[in-house]
């Protein structure tokens, strides 16, 4: 029987929440086009519209032009790649699914991307290399300063000095990690940076240290410049 036939019987899990569910995805006017046009390789999708749904996906109703150059009214099925079983795990496939439908129409908007004439932004973030060889200095830092260890370790953390060296290292990284940090502050004062981005700053500083400063240094810099250039531009105007 097909999933159709039981969502018919009241079987479907989905049945009971079906006019719900059509009126979200119907409001979602933008995902819908998106999704005749990759999906069902529509170029117009006029008047789309979902018809039906059920656990197992959807049928999309467009408007395009048929073989004779004519708009009729056409559909498509768009499967899930799974049954679902909750109004909430088919909101998430249809996300999901416009989602892809951009990507492959290459719709998909690059954040990093800053508009010519725009203010520049602290987007930074450390790379992935960063990111985990901190992770693991600080884990072990701080593991071999407060964490309980088997007697083994236990017997070679006392040999390199016991809790109290990587305590120290903990201290002494942290000092050297504040000082940078209060520099970048400074910087980030600097080029007008706005108060969470200054916290984030900081905070990205105090994690990471030195793969922080140069890039968050440069967009003080460059904000600066932006943001004095677009000021002198209003006195002459």
């Amino acid at each position: 029987m097909s999933v159709r036939n039981r969502k018919n019987q009241g079987k479907d899990p989905i049945a009971p929440f079906e006019e719900e569910l059509l009126t979200y995805i119907n409001a979602r006017h933008d995902d819908l086009v998106v999704c005749a046009q990759y999906f069902a390789n529509s170029k117009n999708a006029l008047q789309t519209k979902v018809s039906d749904i059920d656990s197992a996906g959807f049928t999309l109703k467009y408007v395009d032009k048929n073989m004779e150059g004519e708009l009729a009214q056409k559909e498509v099925r768009v499967a899930f790649d799974k049954p679902v079983a909750t109004k909430e795990a088919v909101k998430d496939k249809f996300l999901t699914l416009a989602k892809e439908a951009r990507t492959g129409l290459g719709l998909v908007v690059d954040k990093k991307y800053v508009a010519p004439g725009s203010t520049p932004r602290l987007d930074f973030y450390p790379p992935a290399q960063i990111l985990t060889g901190a992770a693991a200095l600080w884990t072990v830092g701080l593991g071999g300063a407060f964490a309980p260890l088997p007697p083994v370790a236990e017997f070679y953390r006392n040999e390199l000095g016991g809790k109290q060296i990587f305590e120290n290292v903990i201290m002494g990284v942290l000092v050297l990690h504040g000082l940078e940090a209060l520099v970048v502050l400074g910087f980030g004062v600097y080029g007008r940076f706005s108060f969470l981005d200054l916290v984030k700053s900081a905070v990205l500083t105090i994690l990471f240290g030195m793969a922080c400063v140069g890039p968050i240094i440069k967009t003080a810099v460059k904000r600066k410049l932006f943001l004095d250039g677009q000021k002198e531009s209003i006195k002459i105007g």
